[in-house]
C-alpha cells in the first residue's frame, strides 16, 4: 500500500496509439523516433487487499501533462516524501544462529574501525578477566576534541573510586567497547579507546547510563581511558536486583536455601564502605557500621531500610555473610538533606540506631557512584501472608525438624497438633489465652459446620503489621510454649485437614509447617470463628484472634505411583469413605475435594498389569463421577452437575443412580426461574447428555440393570419420566 521512490523502475517504450502496459508504481518512458518523449506515472493504493485509489499522470519531457495535472503529481510525491522512513525487517533467527550472526557482525565492525585502542601503560601478570567476572576499572571520558567530560581519577576531579560491573552478563551492561577491551587486559593495564557511538553508550546491550556531562555526546565519537584495577571470578559473583546493577560475593557460605523475603523478620548487622582505589573489596572508606554483637531486628517490606540494603537482605540465607556492590543512589534516603548527610558522615564508625521509623543510615559521600555493603544475616523468622491481603499472617516462633515443603502435610490427611487461642481486641493489647489444648487433658475437637460460601462477610480491617514487627502479638512466654514433653501429653488433637474441623486460617498454616514447628497465626474473623457454631468461650467471632500452634506429626499418604496395588486400593477406600462421611455431614465442599483428589490419582495411573485392575479402577472412577454430580447438585451448581453426569454416563451408561439424579435435576430446573441466563448456563454443559439420551432412548432403557438394582420399579418410573422429558427438550 505504499509507493517507495527508491523502488520506481523503468518500463518498456511504446509509440503513440499503442496499447500501454500498466505496472503499478512505475514511471514509464514512452519513446518514438522523431516525437517528444512521453512519461506515464501510475500509483495504486491498496488497503487490506482492496484497491482504494488509482492515480495516473502522463507528461512529456517538457513537464507538460496530457492527462491529469502536474501539480497533482507533485502533491502526491510530496506526500510520499513525508511518510516515515521504513525500518528494514530483520529475519527471525534461532538463538544459536543469532549469537553467531552477532559475532560475525561484530568482527566486521571491528575490522572497519568501530573500536580503536592503544596501550598506555602495561599491566602485571598474564591473566585476564573472563565473561561473568566482576571487574573494577578507573576510567575517563573524552570528547572527539580530547576535552575531559568525566573521570573517576582524583587528579582529574573524580571521586578516586573505581567502577564495578560484570563483564558480558546480566542486564546492567557496560559499553561493548569496554567489555572487549577488558577481556584482553591484565591487572593495572591502561588503554586508550576511540569508539564509534554504536559501540559506546548507544550499543543495544549497554544499559549503563552515561554521566550527566556525557549525555549530550553519546551520539558522537568518544574516547575512553580505561585502567583495570582488580577483578573477582564469576564463580564467586552473583547478579542481584531488578535492574541487575547489584553484585553479590559470598564471604561465609551456608547450606540452607531459604532466603529472607517480605514480610519475614530478620536480625542482621552491616557496614558500608566506598570502593577502594585499587578495587580490593572491604578496604575502602567505612562511613557507617553496626555492632555485630547487637544486631538490628525488624520486618522486611515496611520501608524501614534503604532500598539497596533491603534488596541485599532478600538475597541472603540465615547465617550467611556477603558483600554487595550497590548503586549509591539506592543507599540514600529521599527525605534526608545535605546537612543530615554531612552529620551522618561525621559519625562514620558509630553504631547504627534503630528508630521508630526504621534504621538510621547516613547517606554515602557526595561523589560516590557505588557502595560496598557488607551484611551478615544472624537470624531469620519466617512470616507469611497466607492470603496475600493480610487476613492470615503466620509467624514461625520455633523451627521444626524436616525440610520445607517435602515434610509438610500439604495434602489433606490426619495431623496431630496442639494449639491455643486468644482475642485481639487491640493490636498491642491482646486478651488472655482462653483455650489451650495442652492443659485440657483428653480434649476432643468438635467438627465445625461447613461455611456458607454464598454469605458475604462484613468488611473488616486487617491488623496493621506496623504495630509490631510482624503483625503478630506475642507474649513473653512464646518461646516456652508448649512445655517440654508435650508430645507425651494425653489428648493430643488429631484432626483431618480439609474437613472443616479447625478454623480455616489455622488449618492453612498447619499445612505449611514441619513437625515440631511452633508458629503464631493472626486471623481476621473471616478465617477464624466467623460463621462457626462452636466458638470458644471468651472469643468474639467478629474480632481477630491469635493462635499459637505446634505440629507434632501427620500421616504421610505416600506417593501413589510407588505404592503396591493393595496399598492403592486401601488408600482409595479410605479417601472415598471420608468423602462419604463429609457428604453425610452436609459438608459438600470438603467432600468434593476428597472425591476430586482420588479421581486425579486414579486418572494418573498408567501401570496396569491385569484386566481386573482396570475394571476396579473404572468402577472407582464411575462412582466418584456420580458422587461429584450428587455433591454439585446439592450445592446448586447445576451446570457442573450436568457435566459430571455426562462423564459418569460415558463411563457407565447403565448407571441407574445417575439417570435418577438427572430426572430430579430436570424436575428441579423446571421449577426455577425461566430466565435466559439460567437456561443458557445449563445448556452449555447439557449437549453431550441430551444427545446421548435422544439418539438411542430405547437402547439406554434396555441397558439398565433391572434385576441388580433394589427397588428398581420406582427407579424405572423415574427413568421413564426422564426420557420422556428429554425427548421434548433438545435445545434445553
Amino acid at each position: 500500500g505504499r509507493l517507495r521512490l527508491d523502488q520506481v523502475c523503468t518500463g518498456q517504450t511504446r509509440a503513440p496509439g499503442q496499447t500501454r502496459a500498466r505496472p503499478y508504481g512505475v514511471v514509464q518512458p514512452c519513446v518514438t523516433i522523431g516525437q517528444p518523449t512521453l512519461y506515464c506515472a501510475f500509483a495504486t493504493v491498496n488497503v487490506g487487499g482492496d484497491r482504494v485509489a488509482s492515480l495516473e499522470w502522463c507528461f512529456d519531457n517538457h513537464c507538460q501533462t496530457t492527462h491529469g495535472t502536474m501539480n497533482g503529481l507533485r502533491k502526491f510525491l510530496d506526500q510520499l516524501k513525508q511518510l516515515p522512513e521504513e525500518i528494514p525487517i530483520e529475519p527471525e533467527l534461532k538463538a544459536d544462529r543469532k549469537d553467531k550472526d552477532r559475532k560475525i557482525r561484530e568482527e566486521q565492525d571491528l575490522l572497519s574501525g568501530a573500536v580503536l585502542e592503544v596501550t598506555v601503560e602495561p599491566g602485571e601478570g598474564g591473566e585476564s578477566p573472563q565473561e561473568g567476572d566482576l571487574v573494577y576499572v578507573h576510567y575517563s571520558i573524552h570528547s572527539s576534541d580530547d576535552d575531559v567530560l568525566y573521570s573517576t581519577w582524583a587528579d582529574e576531579g573524580g571521586s578516586g573510586q573505581p567502577l564495578a560491573f560484570v563483564v558480558g552478563k546480566g542486564s546492567w551492561r557496560a559499553p561493548r567497547s569496554w567489555e572487549l577491551a577488558v577481556l584482553s587486559m591484565t591487572r593495572c593495564q591502561r588503554k586508550r579507546l576511540k569508539v564509534q557511538p554504536s559501540y559506546g553508550y548507544q550499543h543495544p546491550d549497554c544499559k549503563m547510563s552515561p554521566p550527566a556531562a556525557v549525555t549530550a555526546h553519546v551520539k558522537t565519537v568518544l574516547q575512553f581511558d580505561l585502567q583495570l584495577t582488580n577483578w573477582y571470578p564469576k564463580d564467586q559473583v552473583r547478579v542481584c536486583g531488578e535492574s541487575g546493577d547489584m553484585f553479590k560475593r559470598v564471604l561465609v557460605e551456608i547450606e540452607k536455601w531459604e532466603m529472607a523475603r517480605a514480610p519475614n523478620e530478620v536480625s542482621f548487622s552491616f557496614e558500608t564502605r566506598t570502593p577502594a582505589y585499587d578495587g580490593t573489596q572491604l578496604t575502602g572508606f567505612k562511613y557507617h557500621s553496626t555492632n555485630p554483637d547487637k544486631p538490628l531486628r525488624l520486618q522486611l517490606g515496611q520501608s524501614q531500610l534503604p532500598p539497596a540494603l533491603e534488596t541485599a537482605l532478600c538475597h541472603m540465607c540465615k547465617g550467611e555473610k556477603a558483600v554487595f556492590v550497590v548503586p549509591a543512589q539506592q543507599m540514600r534516603s529521599s527525605s534526608s538533606s545535605s546537612a543530615d548527610s554531612t552529620a551522618g558522615q561525621q559519625q562514620s564508625c558509630s553504631n547504627g540506631q534503630q528508630q521508630e521509623g526504621g534504621v538510621s543510615v547516613p547517606d554515602p559521600p557526595g561523589k560516590a557512584v557505588q557502595v560496598e555493603l557488607c551484611v551478615q544475616l544472624h537470624d531469620l523468622v519466617q512470616v507469611r501472608d497466607m492470603t496475600g491481603d493480610g487476613q492470615v499472617l503466620k509467624k514461625r516462633i520455633r523451627e521444626g525438624t524436616g525440610e520445607f515443603p517435602v515434610d509438610c502435610p500439604l495434602h489433606d490427611t490426619r495431623i496431630r497438633c496442639h494449639y491455643r487461642v486468644r482475642q485481639l481486641t487491640h493490636p498491642t493489647k491482646p486478651g488472655p489465652w482462653v483455650l489451650d489444648t495442652t492443659q485440657q487433658g483428653d480434649l476432643g475437637v468438635c467438627s465445625l459446620p461447613d461455611r456458607d460460601n454464598s454469605h458475604t462477610e462484613p468488611s473488616v480491617n486487617s491488623v496493621d503489621p506496623s504495630t509490631s514487627s510482624s503483625g503478630n502479638v506475642t507474649s513473653s512466654d512464646d518461646a516456652s510454649w508448649p512445655n517440654p514433653g508435650v508430645e507425651g501429653i494425653e489428648g493430643i488433637i488429631e484432626v483431618d485437614t480439609g474437613c472443616g474441623e479447625l478454623p480455616e486460617g489455622l488449618e492453612m498454616c498447619l499445612k505449611l509447617m514441619v513437625p515440631n514447628e511452633v508458629a503464631s497465626v493472626v486471623c481476621q474473623p473471616k478465617y477464624a470463628y466467623q460463621d462457626l457454631s462452636n466458638t470458644p468461650s471468651g472469643i468474639n467471632p467478629a474480632q481477630p484472634v491469635e493462635f499459637q500452634c505446634i505440629l507434632l506429626g501427620f500421616e504421610r499418604e505416600g506417593y501413589w505411583q510407588h505404592m503396591s496395588w493393595e496399598e492403592r486400593w486401601s488408600l482409595a477406600e479410605n479417601i472415598k469413605e471420608k468423602g462419604k462421611q463429609l457428604y453425610q455431614q452436609k459438608k459438600y465442599g470438603y467432600a468434593s475435594n476428597r472425591y476430586t483428589h482420588l479421581l486425579r490419582l486414579i486418572e494418573s495411573t498408567r501401570d496396569f498389569e491385569e484386566q481386573e485392575q482396570i475394571d476396579k479402577a473404572d468402577a472407582y472412577k464411575a462412582t466418584l463421577l456420580s458422587n461429584l454430580a450428587l455433591v454439585t447438585y446439592h450445592q446448586e451448581e447445576f451446570a457442573r452437575c450436568v457435566g459430571w453426569c455426562d462423564k459418569a454416563l460415558q463411563e457407565d451408561p447403565g448407571n441407574a443412580k445417575v439417570w435418577l439424579m438427572c430426572h430430579h435435576f430436570v424436575a428441579t430446573t423446571v421449577t426455577l426461574s425461566h430466565s435466559c441466563d439460567v437456561r443458557v448456563g445449563i445448556s452449555q454443559s447439557w449437549g453431550g447428555l441430551s444427545s446421548m439420551c435422544n439418539a438411542s432412548t430405547r437402547q439406554v432403557w434396555c441397558a439398565l440393570p433391572r434385576k441388580s438394582c433394589p427397588g428398581f420399579a420406582s427407579i424405572g418410573q423415574d427413568v421413564q419420566l426422564l426420557l420422556h422429558s428429554l425427548a421434548g427438550h433438545d435445545a434445553f
